[in-house]
């Protein structure tokens, strides 16, 4: 067979295959709204074929468009929140540990898939203490067992999960705290968490009156690391991490379904849509303000009731009062000694600059301030 037939039956071959894929304007035809039919319009001047609009605006406004956007945005938007936020709170325990440990993750990602552990550094002081809190504290054995305790790399305790998991709570506490003989130079002072950011260093130019002075302040009595631990095992053998999970879905299918009514009652798509929109986003905005309302309740729920159950007595309300004080006193003091930038995570008065979503009246360490004084009255 010869050079030119053999190109002859290539191309021929070729264009067999060409002809079993689809064209791409039919590919696109399949991902567009189905166009309606036509319809006839009686007037005067005779019959006249209209053509319905069939544009992207139009399918959404259309009754079949709006039951395919509330299975994709409410149902699925449901489902989406609720996990993401049980990943974040519930099952990615072990890589939060590690991102706050005190010298930050030490392995890769890729060995981590693999299932290797990195060490956590358990220190047997650690280890007494959190014994020692077992009893004060209400856990049983079989949610105290779910407890995984580390030194962590932030200024105050680290808490997350929930005990009442597979994967168990999580208790982070500043190696100063534990320490008897504190080393300033190795202090880091870091009040949120930032992978980017290892936090300040006390400057080691502070005057000897300075310096006893913070270290007064950040020094952590027997009484104080009992409370301290006791109040985060209680919290994390709480409930609150699983509603916390649950509610963000609970928030998300009930405005999608508030939006839908208000759709339907004001006939919002027969009106211009600046109207519509406007409104829309006037409903989420009140939607997103109630659920951040919500989850600063919840977070000052959360210490009134772990402070109520770990503070029996007088002494020990005394206790927990005079430490959330010594804090203040602490934030002051590195504030001015740290200086420049401090401005960004600690105010004036001692208390911490709360994140966006913060509301200070419920977050602060003033509103504790005030629960203890009131309870011991």
């Amino acid at each position: 067979m010869g050079y030119p037939s053999v190109l002859a039956l290539q191309f021929s071959k070729l264009k067999n295959v060409s002809k079993s894929f689809r064209p791409s304007q039919v590919i696109i035809r399949t991902f567009k709204p189905d166009r309606p039919p036509p319809s006839i319009k009686f007037s005067v001047g005779g019959l006249e074929k209209t053509h319905p609009d069939s544009s992207w605006g139009a399918w959404l406004t259309s009754w079949p468009g709006r039951q395919q956007m509330a299975t994709v945005v409410g149902l699925g938007g449901t489902c989406g929140v609720l996990t993401g936020f049980w990943c974040f709170k519930i099952l990615i325990m072990e890589w939060m540990r590690d991102e706050y440990k005190e010298k930050g993750p030490q392995l890769s990602l890729r060995a981590r898939l693999e299932g290797f552990e990195e060490e956590t550094g358990r220190s047997p002081q650690l280890l007494k203490l959190l014994s020692d809190c077992q009893d004060r504290s209400g856990l049983d054995d079989a949610n105290f067992d779910r407890v995984d305790v580390f030194y962590s790399c932030l200024l105050d305790p680290v808490l997350a999960g929930s005990t009442h998991t597979r994967q168990g709570g999580l208790v982070g506490l500043p190696r100063y705290m534990l320490e008897d003989d504190m080393n300033l130079g190795e202090v880091r002072v870091k009040t949120n968490y930032n992978k980017m950011f290892k936090g300040f260093k006390i400057p080691e130019n502070i005057s000897e009156e300075d310096k006893q002075e913070v270290e007064r302040c950040m020094a952590v009595s027997t009484q104080e690391k009992q409370f301290l631990m006791s109040l985060s095992l209680t919290k994390v053998s709480s409930w609150s991490s699983i509603m916390n999970t649950a509610v963000p879905a609970l928030v998300w299918a009930f405005h999608y379904t508030l939006a839908f009514r208000v759709n339907n009652k004001l006939g919002l798509f027969n009106k211009p849509r600046y109207i519509r929109c406007g409104l829309q986003a006037l409903l989420a905005c009140v939607s997103l303000c109630l659920y951040i309302v919500y989850i600063n309740m919840s977070s000052m729920e959360g210490d009134t009731n772990a402070m109520t159950a770990v503070c029996r007595t007088r002494e020990e309300v005394e206790v927990a009062l005079g430490y959330y004080e010594k804090v203040v006193e602490r934030n002051k003091m590195l504030r001015r000694l740290v200086g420049e930038g401090m401005e960004y995570y600690i105010q004036e008065t001692g208390e911490l600059v709360p994140l966006f979503y913060e509301i200070e009246s419920f977050t602060s360490l003033g509103s504790r301030i005030e629960f203890l004084t009131n309870l011991i009255a």
